[in-house]
């Protein structure tokens, strides 16, 4: 098994309580959630906090929100589309993965639809 199939996409979310594009970019996230479930882990990191404020000055993080898959910085400020949200986190899936996100990601758009419809 190689190092991609056998680690979780570790997301690291960077937030303040008085960002205002944090919740969007957090809905998001939670949304990605459902459709990849055990296959992602999300870490909520508060500025605010002493450790939140170590870890944005480690990261050098200048403004909230802040998203990094897997160490790697992937949006700073609101992401535009949830879909770059998911692509970015399905560029990090082993094959197995993949399937199932594809098919959670089907019945995710097919209950949104139906919300809009």
């Amino acid at each position: 098994m190689s190092e991609k199939e056998s680690k979780k996409v570790k997301i690291e979310f960077f937030e303040s309580p008085t960002c205002p594009h944090c919740p969007v970019a957090s809905r998001m996230l939670r949304n990605a959630k459902k459709i990849y479930k055990e296959d992602i882990e999300i870490i909520d990191i508060n500025i605010t906090t002493n450790n939140g404020q170590m870890l944005a000055q480690l990261n050098n993080i200048t403004g909230t929100p802040t998203i990094f898959m897997n160490g790697e910085l992937k949006f700073q400020g609101e992401p535009k589309k949830e879909s770059e949200v998911f692509n970015e986190i399905e560029k990090n899936l082993d094959e197995e993965a993949l399937k199932r996100a594809k098919t959670n990601r089907r019945k995710y758009q097919q209950r949104i639809n139906m919300i809009y419809s």
